[in-house]
Parts: structure tokens; sequence; C-alpha cells
């Protein structure tokens, strides 16, 4: 049996959930070079030797970290059970972007540090794999509710359209962290959303307004 199994096996107790918690919470504070494994014990308030009772590796804890973060995390509309459904890419985007604005910028820019940290680490480098198909296994319930009659116009059908989503959203989300003033995601969606609509129907489709609250719905620099 090996010792990652060994540990899964343990009856938790709830160290190991604040461990995961702590670790979070270093790297969205301070960064992932700051997460130390003594920086997150300290964190957590627990003995360092918990952190290696618990996992074999800083990496497995990290590994813990942005798989825990991964499960709050969806697409416009890509609720696995939708209360109801979009009738827009538009209305998805406006519907789950505040929830963007109104997480923590660090927890956000910690996803990012721990998918670039696990893209250069062999023994994690599935990780980033699993992320990415889950943001498109998203992006496809998407697709099929924005378009259910007219997918097949595009090239690729719903499969492309759902890597276009996941991609445009995930760099979205990027371009604004790094620069909230410059980047205009309403602007973004209301563009994709009019040329979704525009290329699906074969039919002309006018423009919808950039959301007012947008304060950089203005001309591009």
């Amino acid at each position: 049996m090996s010792a990652n199994r060994r540990r899964l096996d343990r009856q938790d107790d709830g160290r190991r959930a604040a461990l995961i918690a702590a670790a979070g919470q270093v790297i969205a504070r301070d960064g992932i070079v700051a997460a130390t494994t003594r920086r997150i014990a300290d964190e957590a308030q627990l003995p360092l030797g918990t952190v290696h009772y618990w996992f074999s590796s800083k990496e497995e804890l990290l590994e813990e970290v942005l798989t825990s973060a991964l499960r709050e995390l969806q697409l416009p509309g890509g609720n696995d059970t939708p209360s109801a459904p979009i009738k827009s890419l538009l209305d998805g985007f406006r519907e789950t972007w505040p929830a963007v604005e109104s997480d923590d910028r660090g927890r956000q820019i910690g996803i990012y540090e721990l998918t670039t940290m696990a893209m250069r680490n062999p023994n994690m480098n599935d990780l980033p794999i699993r992320q990415y198909r889950r943001y498109r296994e998203s992006a496809a319930l998407v697709a099929k509710q924005i378009l259910p009659d007219h997918s097949s116009r595009l090239p690729g059908g719903e499969a492309a359209l759902a890597q276009l989503l996941s991609v445009v959203f995930d760099g979205t989300v990027l371009a604004w962290l790094a620069d909230p003033e410059g980047t205009r995601p309403d602007a973004i969606f209301v563009l994709l959303d009019y040329l979704l609509k525009n290329t699906s129907t074969g039919e002309h489709v006018e423009v919808s307004d950039i959301s007012s609250d947008d304060p950089n719905s203005g001309d591009i620099d």
C-alpha cells in the first residue's frame, strides 16, 4: 500500500481539511513561494509534523488545494444542475461574472500559480489537464443551452464551441486580474455573443448593449 493510500485511509479528525484551508490562505495572501510547510502549519495552528502525517509531500498538499478550489469554480451557466436554462451566452456571463468580481483576488491568482506550478512538475502535470477538462465540460453545458439548434453550423460544433467558451472565460479572468482597469469583460462577451448568434443563425442580429455598469465600456486605448 502506498504512502498516499495509507494517508487517505486515516480517519480525518479535521486536521487534514484545516491544513488544506490554511495552505490556500497562505497562497492567497502571500503567494505560492511563501507556502512552506512550516508557514502552512503555523497558519493552521498545528504542529509541523501534522503536515507530514497527512501528506506524503508538499506537492500532494498543494494538489489538494487546487482540487478543492476547482470544485467551487464554474463557467457562465455551467451548473451541473442549472435552476433554469440560460437564454444566451451574455445572460450566463452576466449572471456569473459578479462571483468573479467578489471572489478574493489573491485566491484567484493563487489558482493560476498552482496551475503553472503543476505544469512544471512531472508528478503533478495531470492536474492541469483535469482542470481544463473540467472547464471544457462545464462550457459544454453552456454550449448545449445557447445553441441547441444551430451548433451544427459552427466548424467543430458543440465541442469546438465548448473549447472557445472555456478559453475565453479563463483568459478574460486572467486579463482582468492582471489589468482590471483596462480589461472590459462585459464588452468581450457582448462581442462574442453577437458573433456566435450571427454565425450560428446566418442572420444579422443586433448587438446587445454593453452594460452601463461597466466603467471600461468606452473606446479601446
